[in-house]
């Protein structure tokens, strides 16, 4: 199931009919960007310049949205790429308790970025992974 909330179908509407969003997850990049939480939670900024990415899958596109810092709500769009695509960028998947964690090789760089996934939002990566693993078929 697709976690919902009106951000999320505000940003997400679809762009072509028939299009539907079949997951959303919510990521930081780089190494452990959770530990900078507290400190946007308590002094309404990101010190530590960490940046917090909603990934929406619909079955045509992906959508990377920006959140806004201190509610944590979907704002600009950062980009946006074709869902046959984005399957050949997912690499790496990892399942954990607390954190989970994907390897997303995004557009302009050569290298693939860690995107942490938090606990809550676990349920929206293993929906974002099936629908990957479903659309790219048996390998």
């Amino acid at each position: 199931m697709v976690p919902r909330t009106k951000q999320t179908d505000r940003v997400t509407e679809p762009g072509e009919p028939g299009d539907r969003t079949l997951a959303a997850v919510r990521v930081a990049p780089g190494w452990n960007p959770w530990l900078s939480r507290p400190v946007i939670d308590v002094f309404g900024t990101d010190v530590f310049g960490t940046d917090e990415y909603e990934m929406a899958l619909t079955a045509h596109v992906l959508r990377v949205h920006k959140l806004t810092p201190v509610f944590g709500h979907p704002g600009r769009q950062a980009y946006a790429m074709p869902r046959k695509e984005t399957a050949q960028r997912v690499v790496g998947v990892k399942r954990d308790t607390k954190t989970s964690v994907f390897r997303f090789r995004e557009p302009g760089r050569s290298k693939p970025t860690r995107m942490s996934v938090r606990h809550q939002w676990r349920h929206g990566s293993d929906a974002f992974t099936a629908a990957l693993s479903a659309q790219a078929g048996p390998r």
